[in-house]
């Protein structure tokens, strides 16, 4: 990512979050800790449930991202 410029950096995990690359310049980190499905347990159509669960729950972060913040920067 070496000379390119971002406005945001979003960490959607604990352990993105810790090991997540330095972005330079004036990014805004934001960091939300969803749950981690690699953690689930049980079947192996309840473990892929729970990545699907996670999966929807990161979109829905996003889109939000992209409305509230993003959105309200434009008008």
């Amino acid at each position: 990512f070496d000379g390119q410029h971002f406005d945001h950096v979003l960490t959607v995990c604990d352990s993105a979050q810790e090991r997540c690359p330095v972005f330079p310049g004036t990014a805004e980190h934001l960091h939300f800790g969803f749950p981690d499905p690699a953690q689930a347990h049980g079947t192996e159509e309840q473990v892929a449930e729970r990545f699907r669960q996670v999966r929807k729950m990161i979109r829905a972060y996003c889109e939000g991202f992209v409305k509230n913040v993003l959105g309200t920067a434009r008008g």
